[in-house]
């Protein structure tokens, strides 16, 4: 994905306090809101599941705007 010309962001975005977002270089595939005690490396092993889930079906994952 970053070959291609993607990245990730993990942090704050305003209102959301911790969120993990993957873009494949045009779209987000994956976006997630961070779960209370959740860790940083946990809330990575699900961001790269969501990622994964998105390429094989095609839908973006998305717990923020849902």
């Amino acid at each position: 994905m970053i070959a291609a010309g993607g990245h990730i962001l993990v942090g704050r975005l305003d209102p959301i306090e911790c969120a993990a977002i993957a873009y494949d270089g045009s779209t987000a595939v994956a976006m997630l809101h961070r779960k209370t005690a959740e860790t940083i490396p946990q809330l990575l092993e699900r961001l790269d599941a969501a990622v994964g889930q998105a390429w094989h079906t095609g839908s973006v994952v998305d717990d923020i705007n849902t």
